[in-house]
């Protein structure tokens, strides 16, 4: 029995990160909702066990409470101030919050320690499979490609980057900077030095995506671990400090133009103004002009703003733009904060990053209340919860991590396992 539930984990794990590739095999339509079945269904869950136990975990009500206010504030403004269908607001509503629905459904929902440890070990069996495939995306790209034939090669400054068992290098990217967490938090508990290498494997690979944020979140983790997570003595912190110095050379040395060149293409009309800046310069037009609730779910740079192409494209001049044509709006949904400002204004943002901060904040709490305890599973993915809410804020000012799959799920379902923690231990005190 146990060896079945290990092989249903599996199954599961490689269906949430890997639904988009297996599609692109052989198309199932449910698939391509599968992260919001996961996410209903754990939801229904933590409802009925907080009916049966008449009890629930007081963050997150604070956290739901909240939530309610930030979709209230999306669903008025919609009415106020923009054309709608109501199932299409919804939807676009639920999009933006299902990753917070996800941390309260799992923060309710009692989940045993081996189960956390088996999916840890799942997340690091399919790290195995996705090196072996991106080695060969590397050395044998005829060979992947014959194998992935619904994949497109794409080039960074005439290089290939790895995609692997994953329909995008960003989600590849994504992936293997998780893995290089896992493989931080595996130390922090054995002291095993080979954690340490295999952290720095995953992090070539993630850098191998060859996509700027994954090579900025992925400094930005070691640079954290060694300046917050590793300071047990002043040897240490010496060491710390020398290697957090050499990170810092090597940016600059070796991926400054690379990022750079980035942030001129995306952020600036040194090369012409791109859809990004083009969402940007709109969601700070329309936080001006329709404050302070914006213009509403599925109005602006969100997935339902696109399909149901916004009315606010054309007031702002965005239809003229490559990639946010009515025609081709294939790049309508890249950012992330832009679509927050622009359908809930002021006050939803305000709302929103609130709650990103109780999280974090908490989640700090947590691993300073618990780090003087032996460093065991819970204080294990309290810790990679930590360094993932880090990833996902650094992602977001470039893509839609907080409401993006594969991401979305790991990270709520990470969060909410710790705060889970959190729960049953004020219980038995």
């Amino acid at each position: 029995k146990m060896f079945s539930n290990k092989i249903i984990c599996f199954i599961i794990v490689f269906l949430l990160l890997t639904f988009k590739t297996i599609n692109g095999f052989f198309y199932i339509s449910a698939l391509e909702y599968i992260d919001e079945i996961f996410i209903l269904l754990f939801f229904i869950l933590a409802l009925l066990q907080i009916v049966y136990k008449k009890k629930a975990n007081k963050l997150s009500l604070k956290i739901i409470a909240l939530t309610i206010i930030f979709l209230l504030i999306g669903i008025i403004s919609c009415k106020l101030n923009s054309n709608f269908i109501i199932k299409d607001v919804m939807a676009s509503a639920f999009i933006a919050i299902k990753f917070i629905l996800l941390i309260f459904s799992i923060m309710n929902i009692d989940i045993a320690e081996k189960s956390k440890e088996t999916i840890i070990k799942n997340i690091l069996l399919i790290e195995k499979i996705a090196i072996f495939f991106g080695i060969i995306n590397l050395f044998v790209p005829n060979l992947y490609y014959n194998f992935f034939y619904f994949l497109t090669p794409s080039y960074k400054w005439g290089v290939r980057a790895i995609t692997s068992i994953f329909i995008h290098q960003q989600t590849f990217g994504w992936f293997m900077l998780f893995c290089t967490i896992i493989h931080l938090s595996k130390y922090k508990k054995n002291k095993n030095k080979k954690e340490i290498i295999y952290g720095i494997i995953s992090t070539v690979f993630c850098i191998l995506s060859f996509r700027t944020k994954a090579i900025i979140g992925s400094i930005a983790i070691w640079i954290i671990y060694f300046s917050f997570f590793n300071m047990d003595s002043m040897k240490k912190y010496v060491k710390n400090i020398f290697i957090i110095i050499l990170l810092i050379l090597i940016t600059v040395t070796f991926f400054s133009d690379f990022i750079l060149n980035t942030y001129k293409l995306y952020y600036t009309s040194e090369n012409g103004t791109s859809a990004r800046q083009a969402l940007r310069d709109g969601g700070y037009k329309i936080l001006k002009d329709y404050f302070p609730l914006g213009v509403g779910f599925g109005k602006f740079a969100s997935w339902y703003a696109r399909v149901n192409y916004s009315e606010h494209y054309y007031k702002y001049g965005l239809y003229k733009y490559y990639g946010l044509t009515p025609e081709n709006p294939s790049f309508a949904t890249d950012t992330y904060w832009p679509a927050i400002l622009g359908e809930t204004g002021i006050v939803g943002t305000g709302i929103f990053i609130y709650i990103l901060y109780c999280i974090l904040k908490n989640l700090i709490f947590l691993y300073k209340r618990n780090s003087k305890l032996k460093y065991n599973v819970n204080q294990q993915i309290i810790f990679i919860s930590i360094l993932m809410m880090i990833q996902s804020l650094l992602e977001s000012f470039g893509e839609p991590s907080f409401n993006s799959s594969p991401q979305n799920i790991f990270l709520g379902l990470f969060v909410g396992l710790a705060f889970g923690i959190n729960y049953k231990t004020s219980d038995n005190k």
